[in-house]
């Protein structure tokens, strides 16, 4: 199964079962691009806090209003390209009926949305979201479709504790909820979902 094709079943569960004719939506269709906004962050200690205000002024923008909610969040290994895959779905989801790989945009254009970089170090820290809706169609109603980053689990200079924590608040929060994991399923990632 290529990429493409993963992100494609995971927007087809998403606004399963109905579609129906939207207007058109994307990067140029919204009146102001969106941006990412913290969620959560985590002290020195390892406490979480939730910016119940982030929250609010996401869900209460963009026409939002009493449509039903859907948070879409991933969590996984430090370093593994969790924001990237939500830049990717990002972008599918602006643009739900495009075909093949054309909803990529060009080979040259960067990927934009969630802050992502090749390296070693951690780039993500607490929980962010995409603070625009991502409206699609599901059982005839229009759906606010918001994404959530988190920082990776499993990193070697946080306490367990912490990773444990934000992980399950991370799943508390959504709607749907992705584990990201890179290659195969170790006992590694077995143990974290034990905890």
């Amino acid at each position: 199964m290529i990429p493409d094709t993963w992100l494609r079943a995971l927007v087809e569960k998403i606004t399963e079962p109905l579609r129906e004719e939207m207007a058109p939506q994307g990067p140029g269709a919204q009146l102001e691009p969106g941006h990412l906004v913290q969620l959560v962050r985590l002290d020195e200690e390892g406490g979480l806090t939730l910016d119940e205000e982030a929250l609010s002024r996401c869900l209460e923008q963009g026409g939002v209003g009493d449509a039903p909610i859907c948070l879409v969040s991933i969590i996984g290994e430090q370093r593994r390209g969790k924001s990237f895959l939500m830049n990717c779905l990002l972008r599918r989801l602006w643009s739900p009926e495009a075909t093949h790989t054309s909803w990529m945009g060009r080979e040259d254009e960067a990927l934009g949305g969630f802050v992502c970089h090749a390296g070693m170090a951690t780039v993500t820290r607490g929980m962010w979201m995409w603070d625009q809706p991502l409206w699609v169609q599901a059982q005839g109603r229009r759906v606010a479709v918001f994404l959530v980053d988190t920082e990776g689990c499993l990193d070697l200079q946080r306490h367990m504790e912490t990773s444990v924590k934000l992980s399950v608040f991370s799943i508390l929060l959504s709607s749907y909820w992705i584990f990201n994991i890179s290659s195969t399923f170790t006992r590694t990632e077995a143990d974290y979902l034990e905890v």
